[in-house]
């Protein structure tokens, strides 16, 4: 009777929580699909925690592609139906927060920063050679410099 009892605590389900704009929250075990229809089902999303995880590239006509990291079909399904959706190596891209930023050389003044979320695709190994703080040059002219900041790393979405 204990083994029987054992065998089925390794068995619950677990559930991954996910609210209205998308972000993953956390887990919830022990409950039946029902039980999660129930309790959370008027607040939040939710998929199987065991649903593996993988990188897309995302395709809609007359808009660049896009390109996720680490989500389970459930997310692209959810939030991004107006795509078609492609399983990617995660390898072959990186997404950073990068600050682009302008300065005069005559008076070395700056324009205002403006930080954009960009995807890199790896080609000859660019993403490793990124990292926090690097800064390149994007262009350069007889009286201004345009530079681009890595600042941050963006492992998910």
């Amino acid at each position: 009777m204990l083994a029987v009892s054992c065998k089925k605590e390794d068995q619950k389900t677990c559930w991954t929580l996910v609210d209205r704009l998308g972000f993953i929250m956390n887990d919830v075990c022990g409950k039946s699909e029902n039980e999660m229809n129930a309790q959370y089902g008027s607040q939040f999303f939710f998929f199987r925690s065991s649903d593996p995880y993988y990188c897309w590239k995302l395709t809609k006509p007359s808009t660049p592609d896009a390109y996720v990291r680490n989500v389970p079909q459930f997310i692209i399904g959810k939030f991004f139906p107006a795509y078609t959706a492609a399983i990617v190596n995660c390898s072959s891209f990186c997404k950073w927060r990068v600050l682009y930023k302008h300065r005069s050389k005559i008076t070395g003044n700056y324009t205002p920063t403006i930080g954009k979320i960009e995807t890199i695709m790896n080609i000859s190994d660019t993403c490793g050679r990124l990292y926090v703080g690097r800064i390149v040059t994007v262009s350069e002219t007889a009286d201004s410099i345009h530079t681009a900041e890595f600042a941050e790393y963006i492992d998910q979405y």
